[in-house]
């Protein structure tokens, strides 16, 4: 488990899952970055070995030494209303500024597995935990999503997944943001396999990360002028710090041509499950 002191912009960690349910099946997250007509998992289900080689989190990856070279400010912590944000909180906005792709962290520390409360959401993300989720178990980490780039970076969220409008059909972002001036297409996503699975592997991480920037690629290609976006994000929830470390992993190895000018954005949930799980939504 990671030390919940603050996280180095340089870290990278990735989440796994304790939910409270006792299923044994693995739990698909189709509530991503769907395209209109798709009913396809967000997360492979391979049960092979995982990859033992976790990358060392001390040392700075080639793209965020990268980041620190553009001028990004080191990270700190952040107080809200559910606990603390800690990592990267603070420096997405120059990283969407600089136009790199590249990947960051944040953890966010619940104070209690209660602490949640709808009530303390503000403007879009409120209005999107209040509405009828458009498919899939996303409700949660979208809604928090959206609030952790508000508490983080003061972004103000600009259009929630079904009010943004394309010209073709396809797959679609999960929320418009004004990030430092820069309109960004959201696209949200969970490194989560069920209660009960404590596997992830090299291959689930490549399969998630390809899919969600494809995806974004796609769905910049099919909106409307009217709501084009000039930066993207990949946010990516997870329970597990070591899983958030194998994404990273799985990150770097990717060409340059399929990171694009994306960032990568790994959240690892501490103190509850309410999130990931998408318990929150009770």
């Amino acid at each position: 488990m990671l030390n919940r002191s603050i996280i180095p912009i340089f870290t990278l960690t990735l989440f796994a899952a304790c939910p409270a349910e006792t299923s044994t099946e693995p739990v698909t997250d189709t509530g991503h970055g769907q395209s209109i007509d798709s009913t396809q998992p967000d997360i492979a289900m391979d049960t092979s070995v995982a990859d033992t080689n976790a990358p060392d989190t001390n040392q700075p990856t080639e793209d965020l030494a990268a980041a620190n070279d553009e001028g990004i400010e080191p990270p700190g912590d952040k107080d809200t209303a559910w606990g603390v944000i800690s990592g990267a909180c603070g420096s997405i906005t120059d990283a969407v500024q600089s136009s790199q792709g590249m990947l960051l962290q944040t953890t966010y520390t619940f104070e209690d597995e209660a602490s949640f409360d709808s009530a303390s959401l503000t403007g879009r993300a409120k209005k999107r935990y209040d509405e009828p989720n458009a498919g899939g178990s996303s409700k949660c980490s979208e809604v928090m999503s959206m609030q952790l780039l508000i508490d983080c970076e003061g972004a103000t969220v600009i259009k929630t997944e079904t009010d943004i409008v394309y010209d073709t059909e396809g797959k679609i972002a999960d929320y418009l943001v004004d990030i430092g001036g820069i309109k960004t297409g959201v696209s949200v996503t969970r490194a989560y396999k069920g209660p009960v699975v404590d596997l992830y592997t090299l291959d689930d991480a490549n399969t998630l990360l390809e899919k969600k920037l494809s995806g974004l690629v796609e769905a910049q290609t099919n909106v409307s002028a009217e709501d084009a976006w000039q930066a993207s994000i990949v946010h990516i929830w997870t329970l597990h710090p070591a899983w958030a470390d194998t994404v990273a992993q799985a990150w770097n190895a990717l060409d340059e041509a399929t990171k694009g000018n994306a960032l990568v954005l790994i959240t690892v949930e501490e103190g509850s499950d309410y999130i990931v799980s998408d318990a929150c939504d009770g």
